[in-house]
């Protein structure tokens, strides 16, 4: 039996019955229920029954509290879930927004990469640009101070590297004539206006160049314009080539006049020495009258020179050119020098020893070194030195194009150097025109150096000076050396005096000059020919026609109306083809090249010079 203490009271407890009430109360079965009263019952069970009672209470309660407890543990729990569920949508949509910023910065990480890898192409591709661009590209500030410049530039400038000049202003390098236009320039520029300008400069060792100039604004990140962007070009060459063009329209103009005149003029000289020559012939004595015909044959020679020279200048004048040892021609032509200059002016001559052949006409050359000889003596009014010297040189293919000779090759150079008075830039510039002359009115033609000039072009050579004010002055002669020299080349024929033998052959005359047309028949008519006379090229054709049976000769002049002498010879030739001529001009033979069985005389023409020539081409026989 045990005690126990329930909400107050103290209760025997003896399982034994407790467990029997319990079986029976299980069991429902209360048989003597009707027997028993219910105080008895009540005194008997009630502390049991209030104790369970209790018990059951707490149980019940228990139960209640579980359920209520359970039933928010379940709201809980479904609010948990719906907590869970919203928190994993929003973690999940969190992590889709992290994920897609994820991607967006990997691909903005990429593109960046990729742009800076681009940029620094770029910048390697710019970089190699600059410095492989030919033009000048610089950056000048406000100030006008250089800040970059690449190689190109640095060059043309003459400086080794960019250390040397940056910080430099760039003024400094400009000609002082230019520095004004070159600041208007940059103040255009630094307005936002792009800007145009051609300048010379004196690079940092003395080379003066031409160049022209591109300038606009560089501007900043911010659109300010910080420094001045230029490209420069050097045009120094362009424009020295572009100034030789030029010269040489002016000589091919003035050329052309020239030759017009020595055609005409050597009409009028062969009528003159020609009918000169044969009053000579007639006279028997050494009276006044052979006297006065020398002085008008002397005359004469003096003028045909002269339109020679026209000739030269205009270069139309018929060349003879032959192997020519310069160094031979100029040591014979020694003493002609002397008489020619003073005694106040020393001459020397020096040559390298070795042969130097030319392809030339000896007497052209000659008349270049009278011409110079000339010059440097009017230079030296005081005395002086005049040197001439020869030599070989050996132009590459860059020497001869920036020089502006038609080919590179072996070249023979004469040098023709005084003491003298020497000449500016501007006179320079002027040398070679026609008519140009720093002499008194009535001391010079100005055709001096502009015959040497076209004498020296028609022999495929280049001739240039320096001189500089009080230093005197050097002319340099350039001619193409000969390939392959050989025999004596300055031995000049031998004059050879006397009429030669006549003939009584037929030969037909074409002149549109009624007067020399008819001096050259005298000519042949007295040295016994037979004469058939026509006055241009067309009627030559036709009066062949009704002689071709007895015509053995042709003496044309290369320029006449409706037909030249060579297309009246191509025509005649059709019918006759071993028929051969003589063509007579003022001009060169140039109308005439290529064709055989023809010899050529320039005129003005000798009877004696006329009637060997026939002589010897009609003992040549025809070629059938």
């Amino acid at each position: 039996m045990r005690a126990a203490g329930i909400a107050g009271w103290t209760v025997s407890l003896d399982y034994k019955p407790v467990l029997m009430l319990q079986r029976d109360l299980h069991l429902g079965i209360y048989e003597d229920f009707g027997k028993v009263s219910l105080g008895e019952t009540l005194a008997q069970y009630g502390p049991w029954l209030l104790a369970i009672t209790a018990v059951l209470g707490l149980i019940i309660v228990g139960i209640i509290y579980m359920i209520g407890l359970n039933r928010k543990l379940q709201q809980s729990r479904t609010g948990l879930e719906a907590v869970k569920k919203d928190l994993e949508l929003k973690v999940k949509e969190r992590t889709e927004e992290l994920d897609a910023l994820n991607r967006d910065l990997l691909q903005e990480i990429s593109e960046r990469k990729h742009l800076d890898e681009a940029l620094r192409e770029s910048e390697s591709r710019l970089r190699a640009i600059l410095e492989s661009e030919p033009q000048c590209v610089k950056l000048i500030d406000r100030e006008g101070c250089l800040l970059s410049m690449n190689p190109s530039g640095l060059a043309m400038i003459e400086a080794d590297s960019l250390e040397q000049v940056r910080g430099a202003k760039v003024l400094n390098l400009l000609v002082p004539e230019y520095r004004q236009d070159y600041e208007r320039l940059m103040a255009k520029v630094f307005m936002g206006e792009p800007a145009t300008l051609e300048f010379e400069i004196n690079g940092l060792r003395g080379a003066k160049r031409r160049m022209t100039t591109h300038a606009v604004p560089f501007r900043n990140t911010k659109g300010e314009i910080t420094a001045l962007l230029a490209i420069s070009t050097d045009v120094t060459d362009h424009r020295r080539l572009e100034e030789q063009f030029r010269h040489a329209q002016k000589m091919e103009a003035v050329g052309k006049l020239a030759g017009g005149i020595a055609h005409d003029f050597n009409n009028i000289l062969s009528a003159i020495i020609g009918y000169a020559d044969l009053i000579k012939a007639k006279l028997k004595d050494d009276g006044a009258l052979a006297h006065y015909v020398e002085q008008i044959l002397s005359a004469s020679e003096r003028a045909a020179n002269l339109v020679k020279s026209l000739l030269a200048f205009s270069r139309k004048q018929e060349i003879s050119l032959k192997p020519v040892d310069l160094n031979e021609l100029i040591l014979g032509f020694e003493k002609f020098i002397l008489r020619l200059i003073r005694e106040d002016i020393e001459l020397t001559i020096r040559s390298n020893g070795a042969a130097l052949i030319v392809m030339a006409d000896s007497g052209q050359l000659e008349q270049v070194l009278m011409n110079l000889a000339a010059n440097a003596r009017d230079a030296m009014p005081n005395g002086g030195r005049l040197l001439i010297e020869t030599d070989g040189v050996f132009l590459n293919e860059e020497s001869a194009r920036i020089n502006n000779f038609e080919k590179p090759g072996r070249y023979a150079l004469v040098s023709v150097t005084d003491t003298g008075v020497g000449m500016d830039q501007q006179v320079r510039k002027r040398i070679f025109d026609p008519f140009f002359t720093t002499k008194e009115i009535g001391k010079g033609t100005g055709l001096g150096l502009s015959i040497i000039y076209g004498i020296i072009e028609q022999h495929g050579g280049r001739i240039d000076v320096l001189s500089e004010p009080g230093s005197g002055t050097a002319f340099r002669i350039y001619l193409p050396l000969a390939e392959t020299p050989s025999g004596d080349f300055t031995q000049k024929e031998a004059a050879r005096e006397g009429l030669p033998p006549g003939g009584a052959e037929s030969i037909l005359v074409a002149e549109d000059d009624p007067v020399l047309r008819d001096l050259t028949s005298k000519i042949l008519l007295e040295s016994g020919y037979r004469v058939i006379e026509a006055e241009n090229g067309e009627d030559a054709v036709g009066k062949f026609m009704e002689n071709r049976g007895e015509i053995k000769l042709l003496i044309l002049d290369v320029i006449m109306p409706r037909k030249n002498g060579k297309e009246a010879y191509q025509e005649i030739k059709k019918v006759s083809p071993g028929t051969r001529a003589i063509f007579i001009s003022g001009y060169a033979a140039n109308i005439i090249n290529g064709e055989s069985q023809t010899d050529f005389i320039s005129k003005p023409v000798s009877p004696n010079v006329l009637l060997r020539k026939v002589r010897e081409t009609l003992d040549m026989g025809t070629m059938d």
